[in-house]
């Protein structure tokens, strides 16, 4: 196939080397179609039959095709906007959680599982850092901060709260609900949670792609791969790039800069 000549030419002897990485670097250069890249992961599936090694590359046609085609994010200056305008919402808990989307490219229902155990504070500068279990730690801005703040005191101060665990705790027991997190981020910033996010993905491309490894924003950030090849056709990036988590945090400012 192509994709196997591709390889070939890459220097890719085996398919045990060529995992998603490699298949998202294919995908961005070619502009496939979803349906070609169902047909190879479908062809990785069956390897694996008789490979054991070879890697597990998971896709789905499922909606793909109007995916591609309505891929909304904001223009640099929107979202310096509607930075601002989160920032001044009242609300804690919808400008958190706005705020851990446009600037950390955090899903909401990720967001919303946040614990308090799940917060360190930084002694030097006395803001929150967020270091979940099994996931690389990362210092938030002081906006976010304080509006972290402002949701642990709003909880502690619920009579009617029975959950102390959660940073954005529910009036009965757990966490908020999905449809209230996307309601409350709503409010707060006047768009969908989904576009905050992927607008914090491309800019995070727009402000140094080479410095923002592909596998930070997968892994990591939990970046789909259809939200990735996307964030990566609007820059005109290649996908292949060094990783570096230590930069990432100068990368989350990208969208504040005066140039775009």
């Amino acid at each position: 196939s192509a994709y196997l000549e591709w390889l070939f030419k890459e220097g890719h002897e085996t398919l045990q080397n060529a995992g998603r990485s490699v298949l998202d670097e294919y995908i961005t250069e070619k502009g496939l179609h979803p349906g070609a890249i169902y047909q190879i992961a479908k062809f990785y599936t069956w390897a694996r039959k008789k490979y054991r090694f070879t890697p597990n590359i998971n896709f789905s046609r499922r909606g793909r095709g109007k995916y591609r085609t309505e891929f909304n994010v904001l223009k640099l200056k929107e979202s310096q906007e509607i930075y601002k305008k989160i920032c001044s919402h009242p609300e804690p808990r919808g400008r958190a959680l706005a705020l851990l989307a446009l600037l950390y490219a955090q899903q909401t229902k990720v967001s919303l599982l946040l614990k308090r155990t799940d917060l360190e504070r930084d002694l030097q500068t006395g803001l929150w850092i967020i270091a979940r279990p099994n996931s690389e730690p990362f210092a938030i801005e002081p906006e976010l901060s304080e509006a972290l703040d402002e949701c642990i005191e709003q909880a502690e101060n619920n009579k009617r709260t029975k959950e102390s665990v959660y940073v954005f705790p529910s009036p009965v027991k757990g966490c908020i609900s999905d449809a209230t997190g996307r309601k409350l981020i709503r409010e707060a910033s006047g768009v969908k949670g989904n576009i905050l996010r992927r607008t914090s993905v491309v800019n995070m491309y727009r402000g140094g792609q080479k410095t923002m490894g592909t596998v930070v924003l997968r892994d990591v950030l939990n970046v789909s791969s259809p939200t990735l090849h996307q964030a990566i056709r609007m820059t005109g990036e290649s996908i292949n790039s060094p990783i570096a988590i230590e930069e990432a945090d100068a990368l989350r400012h990208a969208f504040l800069d005066d140039e775009d």
